[in-house]
């Protein structure tokens, strides 16, 4: 049974990893949508985790400033501005 566990461990953090690929593959200046990604990965076969690996794979993106999530959909982070040190 644990060997189980272990192959359903590994399957998902493949799906998560198919998951990051498609994403960061097609942030560009459309927006991004789940749904797009959902069906992406169901249209592969992986319709059982496709949920909660896109859920785990914004959640890195994020956490690794790869992507922003807004409500209108996934993004690329704007670049920040440089502040820059005025000198009296």
């Amino acid at each position: 049974m644990a060997m189980g566990a272990a192959s359903a461990s590994q399957n998902l953090d493949h799906v998560i990893a198919v998951a990051t690929r498609y994403i960061e593959q097609h942030l560009g200046e459309d927006l991004l949508q789940w749904s797009e990604v959902i069906d992406h990965l169901k249209a592969g076969g992986y319709t059982d985790e496709a949920t909660l690996a896109v859920t785990r794979a914004v959640l890195d993106l994020e956490r690794t400033d790869v992507m922003f999530y807004a409500i209108e959909g996934m993004r690329r982070p704007r670049p920040r501005r440089r502040r820059t040190r005025t000198t009296p």
